[in-house]
C-alpha cells in the first residue's frame, strides 16, 4: 500500500513539474516575442494590429461578456491613434512576462493573478493571459506597462486590456 501511495505522489509531481515547465517555456517565448516591441511606438503598433476579432473574443469570454467586449475594444482603434499622436516615446530595456490561467485565478498557488480574480465568471476556462511589463534602463517599470495583456490564439498574440476596464461595476 505505501509502495502504491509513493508511486502516486511521484506520479503526480512530474506532472506538476511538467504543467510548470510548460508555463515558464511559454513564458520564454513570449518574452522572446515581445522583446522585438522595445519603444512605445513599436508597441502601440503592436497592440493596433493586435486588437482582437468578435471570434477570438468569444474564445476568450462567455458567450455575453465577449460581446461586450468587442464592443470596447472595437473602440480602441481611434483612441490609439489619438494616443500615439500624444505618446512621450520611451525606449526600454527588457520586458517581463508574469502568466495566469484563468483556471486558477483564485488558487491560492497563484503569484500573479493581475486582480483579474474579480472577474473570473466572465472568462472560458483555461485561458492563459500575459502581462506584458516593459523596463526602462534604470531597472523601473514602464508607467506604460500596467494594461498590457495578451492572449496567444492559434500562434497569434492578440492584445486584451485589462478586462477590469470593461467589467468592472
Amino acid at each position: 500500500m505505501i509502495h502504491l501511495i509513493k508511486k502516486n505522489i511521484l506520479g503526480i509531481c512530474i506532472i506538476l513539474l511538467s504543467v510548470n515547465s510548460y508555463s515558464q517555456n511559454n513564458e520564454s517565448k513570449a518574452k522572446a516575442y515581445f522583446n522585438q516591441y522595445l519603444t512605445s511606438k513599436e508597441q502601440f503598433k503592436l497592440i493596433a494590429k493586435s486588437l482582437p476579432t468578435l471570434e477570438q473574443c468569444n474564445a476568450v469570454f462567455k458567450e455575453v461578456y465577449a460581446k461586450r467586449y468587442y464592443e470596447f475594444v472595437s473602440t480602441l482603434d481611434k483612441e490609439i491613434d489619438s494616443a500615439f499622436s500624444k505618446l512621450d516615446f520611451e525606449k526600454h530595456k527588457d520586458c517581463k512576462i508574469e502568466s495566469v490561467n484563468t483556471s486558477t485565478l483564485n488558487s491560492e498557488k497563484n503569484s500573479f493573478n493581475g486582480g483579474m480574480d474579480e472577474f473570473q465568471h466572465v472568462f472560458k476556462p483555461n485561458i492563459v493571459f500575459y502581462r506584458v511589463t516593459y523596463v526602462l534602463e534604470d531597472g523601473s517599470e514602464s508607467y506604460n506597462s500596467f494594461y498590457k495583456y495578451f492572449v496567444n490564439i492559434d500562434g497569434n498574440w492578440l492584445f486584451f486590456a485589462n478586462p477590469g476596464i470593461v467589467f468592472r461595476e
